[in-house]
């Protein structure tokens, strides 16, 4: 439990603390989705290695392997939603990422189940863009992040 509520704490105060806006700054909030669900899959690449992680634990077969990576993407679609519905709380975002820890790691999920959490969470990913277009594809936050309260 300590583990995942600092990894919940520390990350989200650099992913949306600093870089979320950074990235956002320069693109739309669908393509900054895009790069940083990539950045973030990247970011847990070396779990692989660390014996008793979840990741470690994927290890059996390169399919659990591809759609944890894979996974990160629509997750951070999901997570960009909290944070631009919440008027950019990092407090939500660190909630909500502890919550998913906590439901892949402590209740151990099995790779198979979290196979089905992946295309769980694309279709909700594809209802939220969706459903939220103007938010996800809207330009007028480029270069003014800082000010931008506006939904």
């Amino acid at each position: 439990m300590i583990t995942i509520t600092i990894a919940s704490i520390i990350e989200e105060v650099g992913w949306k603390g600093y870089c979320e806006d950074s990235i956002g700054n320069y693109m739309n909030w669908f393509w900054e989705s895009m790069i940083f669900g990539v950045l973030w899959s990247l970011w847990h690449f070396p779990l692989l290695f660390i014996q008793g992680t979840y990741q470690a634990g994927l290890m059996v077969n390169p399919l659990y392997v591809v759609n944890f990576f894979v996974s990160g993407i629509p997750m951070e679609f999901v997570i960009t939603w909290v944070y631009l519905e919440s008027d950019r709380s990092i407090l939500a975002c660190m909630i909500f990422h502890f919550f998913v820890n906590f439901m892949q790691e402590k209740i151990a999920i099995t790779p198979e189940t979290k196979c089905l959490e992946t295309i769980v969470i694309t279709v909700l990913t594809i209802i939220i863009v969706l459903v939220k277009k103007d938010m996800f594809f809207e330009t007028r936050h480029i270069g003014k992040l800082p000010e931008y309260t506006d939904r």
